[in-house]
């Protein structure tokens, strides 16, 4: 879980006044007078590009989606280097057929 009380974690206040870096992705507030506390990432790396442009309620649900695209991007870049590691051996083959 994220640790909300962190007091040099930028996403870790209850409403975004200004556009903060947050792990090299930007977040802009967004907020209106349904959702006051809404942000919205304004820039992120190619590799977990998908979540530029997304509106998160609360900076901590933005915080959550932020590491959570960072954790899948090294999952799969984890298991591409594996399966060339596995076929540079002849573990396995690139043809399955």
């Amino acid at each position: 879980m994220v640790n909300t009380i962190d007091m040099n974690n930028p996403l870790s206040v209850e409403k975004l006044e200004k556009k903060v870096r947050y792990k090299n992705v930007t977040v802009v507030p967004v907020g209106n007078e349904k959702f006051p506390t809404m942000v919205m990432i304004d820039k992120a790396p190619k590799k977990i590009g998908y979540i530029k442009g997304k509106k998160y309620i609360t900076p901590e649900k933005a915080q959550i989606a932020i590491e959570a695209a960072q954790a899948e991007a090294l999952i799969v870049g984890g298991s591409k280097s594996v399966k060339k590691e596995l076929e540079s051996i002849g573990f396995i083959s690139e043809t399955a057929w």
